[in-house]
């Protein structure tokens, strides 16, 4: 399947989703998006929330006991 006329989001949940993980194994593709899921995996653990909770329990169990999100080197 071709991604042409996609919007990023499009391509992205394709990806995801996808069970053909070979992109994985790209460089190219990996040094690319690694920022972006860098930035989305932050944003669910330290901002979406039900009830004033972290959405992951086990993100919830860490931040409440004072674990920190650093970005990494």
């Amino acid at each position: 399947e071709t991604d042409a006329g996609k919007n990023g989001m499009e391509v992205m949940w394709n990806l995801l989703t996808s069970t053909n993980h070979e992109w994985t194994n790209s460089p190219i593709l990996l040094s690319a998006l690694k920022p972006l899921l860098l930035r989305l995996c932050a944003r669910y653990l330290l901002q979406e929330k039900k009830r004033g909770k972290a959405l992951d329990s086990v993100a919830n169990f860490h931040l409440q006991n004072g674990a920190v999100c650093v970005e990494p080197y």
